[in-house]
């Protein structure tokens, strides 16, 4: 908010300049942002909404100088008839309204306002209207009280009536747009039709026009929350809401009301309708509260004297009594006031964050570190790394449509969504890693390989939970040596990474069999297994939804829990580097494509004896010389004896094992 220095000095009148008045303000909490041209731009904190005002802004000078607040004094000049005679108010939903009053004056003549308000308003960022109009704003500066002027001849039996909006009304405001009303709004009403969307915009159909003759000033209390929804839900954010949203002293209903009524017939002429029709059906009273100030400062770090606190709370109006505990009452329009600790922080504020000294800590001082869970996933972030993929950070809200067409179902929706592309949480990091691949397919990159580790949410027994999930999403580039010949090649890289990784982490050998699932290519789909317990899924996106979304064809994913992957991690076991050279052999041999790797692989482990170490796929072959439901296949075997060189015989021994198990068990042929 831009604070005149000029104008707050009329309320606070310190001798410090500009720059002393601003270093104070910043040192006890008022962070002056900007000073310029003799305009102090501050921000204040939600929890501040008194300070949103010339003289809550002076209170707290006054409290940092001792130099008392000047009030305005409001010289009402009222005629004999009573205001209840005139207008009645009535409060329908005292939950959102506990108090309205209302003004009436007469006879005013709409005009434009003098120089001195004119250049008030505009030094503080407001642009004139006319001198009613202005008036308000005026107050709204001066006090941090939001007023309304209505044309009280416009209003149906000049009555006003505070409550919810009934189902289906609209309103248009004072702005020209036509508002849809919700049946949890507050509006202004009168007998016939809503005037005003209250703490928010008045309605046109009762603004101040250069024919108003009769006015009438609303001066209230709303509700914040009920304010803040309503201004969100209607996408409107004005001075008034702002300040409601932040909660506006109840206590200086009527005196602000005062104080327009009388710069109103003063700039506007008319007069002023004997007495104000307050209605309060809910009041707000001082809270009272006590601090030791033993506590005080324990809390602070300090040895500030009880007279030093007793001074600083009297500064800030709290009415202190007492010594220990020193008992206060705290005013209304200090909402942020709730408990001990508060004054204590009151306390230090006020006397000075300077005083509080400086200290080494006290005490035993504990090393940090990573607990076995974050040991675990930091090994995975570098081993991804390793394996040549790219680290992504998605966002944890995503577009719930995205989601299910890739087979996902969010277990949250949001009510309230920023947008509609974030309006749920998401049930896996797979959509957030798609979206990340279509974004850089479209920007024409090629040999896409991300990777994210990251918490998804889910519901177990219809309790929210979170896991911590690893996946991956590979898109290859053509350049993948033999793979890129496969129909399949990029649902094998990513199975290669998965192992490799798993292997790292000394996860026992994975298991992968065939799944159907939602948004998947059917037959490129695994879920993934150790010692018959589910970790994850591994899958291509399937074509048509790869289309519907416009992602990339080809695009292979796969996501694991990370906790289950931990919790089936074998222990290390160290031994002996092999001390005698091992025996590799290369065999090739045509197999339908119906056969599975896993099932081969395991023909072969049993049948290729206890010192065969290792079994390793190196080339697919597919052409029409072998028919379109056969493939080639060829792998290298590795054979070690840890206590001898092994013997040419011997691997040649167990290789023709190998050869006739596959004939027998699988029908395999050999070109």
């Amino acid at each position: 908010m831009k604070f005149p220095v000029s104008w707050l000095l009329e309320y606070a009148p310190v001798a410090w300049d500009e720059n002393e008045l601003a270093e104070r303000l910043t040192m006890s909490g008022s962070e002056v942002e900007h000073l310029r041209d003799g305009v102090m731009e501050i921000k204040v904190t939600p929890n501040r909404g008194d300070t949103l005002s010339m003289i809550g802004m002076a209170r707290e000078v006054s409290a940092l100088s001792g130099v008392p607040v000047r009030i305005p004094e409001k010289a009402l000049n009222e005629d004999d008839t009573p205001a209840e005679t005139l207008a009645s108010v009535r409060i329908d939903a005292p939950d959102l309204c506990p108090r309205y009053a209302a003004r009436i004056i007469r006879g005013v003549r709409i005009g434009p306002s003098p120089r001195w308000m004119v250049e008030k308003l505009e030094s503080a960022g407001l642009r004139s209207i006319n001198n009613v109009v202005d008036v308000t704003n005026f107050v709204l500066l001066e006090y941090g009280q939001p007023l309304h002027a209505f044309d009280y001849d416009l209003l149906k039996d000049h009555s006003i009536i505070v409550r919810r909006a009934n189902p289906g009304e609209t309103i248009t405001t004072i702005d020209g747009g036509e508002r849809a009303l919700e049946p949890e709004m507050l509006v202004i009403a009168d007998t016939g039709r809503a005037v005003a969307v209250a703490g928010v915009m008045g309605g046109a159909e009762s603004e101040i026009s250069e024919g108003t003759v009769n006015v009438l000033l609303e001066s209230a209390h709303f509700n914040p929350v009920s304010i803040r929804r309503t201004a969100k839900a209607l996408g409107m954010s004005t001075d008034s809401s702002y300040r409601f949203e932040r909660h506006v002293d109840p206590s200086g209903v009527v005196d602000a009301a005062d104080r327009a009524a009388s710069l109103i017939a003063e700039l506007a002429g008319g007069t002023v309708a004997r007495g104000v029709i307050d209605v309060y059906p809910t009041r707000y009273e001082p809270r009272p509260l006590s601090l030791r100030p033993e506590r005080c400062n324990l809390l602070n770090g300090t040895d500030f004297s009880v007279e030093e606190m007793i001074d600083a709370l009297a500064g800030l109006d709290f009415q202190p009594a007492g010594t220990d505990p020193i008992r206060v009452m705290v005013p209304t329009w200090r909402t942020d006031i709730v408990r001990e600790d508060d004054l204590a922080e009151e306390v230090a504020r006020i006397v000075g964050y300077d005083r509080i000294p400086c200290a080494n800590p006290r005490g035993e001082n504990l090393r940090g570190g990573l607990d076995a869970e974050g040991l675990f996933r930091s090994r995975l972030h570098t081993l991804s790394l390793q394996a040549g993929l790219q680290e992504a950070m998605t966002s944890t809200l995503v577009d719930d449509e995205f989601c299910i067409t890739l087979g996902y179902r969010p277990t949250a929706i949001l009510s309230n969504p920023l947008s509609r592309e974030v309006n749920a949480c998401r049930p896996s990091l797979v959509p957030g890693l798609v979206d990340v691949c279509r974004r850089n397919s479209r920007l024409g990159r090629a040999g896409l390989g991300f990777f994210e580790l990251g918490r998804v949410q889910r519901l177990e027994n219809g309790i929210p939970r979170e896991d911590v999930r690893w996946a991956v999403a590979l898109l290859a580039d053509g350049k993948a040596g033999w793979l890129a010949s496969v129909d399949a090649g990029v649902f094998l890289q990513a199975k290669g990474i998965l192992e490799a990784v798993a292997g790292c982490v000394r996860v026992p050998e994975l298991t992968f069999a065939a799944v159907q699932r939602e948004g998947f290519h059917p037959g490129r789909c695994a879920g993934v297994s150790v010692n018959g317990k589910e970790i994850g899924i591994l899958g291509e996106i399937h074509p048509e939804v790869a289309e519907s979304l416009d992602v990339p064809q080809g695009l292979c994913v796969f996501e694991i829990d990370v906790e289950t992957l931990r919790s089936v991690c074998a222990e290390p076991r160290y031994r002996q580097t092999a001390r005698f050279p091992a025996i590799s052999r290369d065999i090739a041999f045509v197999l339908p494509r119906t056969v599975t790797q896993a099932k081969v692989v395991d023909v072969i482990r049993s049948a290729g004896g206890p010192l065969l170490r290792d079994v390793s796929l190196f080339d697919v072959f597919r052409g029409e010389r072998l028919g379109a439901d056969a493939q080639s296949l060829a792998y290298r075997l590795t054979w070690r004896d840890d206590e001898r060189t092994l013997e040419d015989s011997v691997a040649n021994e167990a290789l023709e094992n190998v050869r006739q198990a596959l004939v027998e068990k699988l029908g395999a042929s050999f070109r």
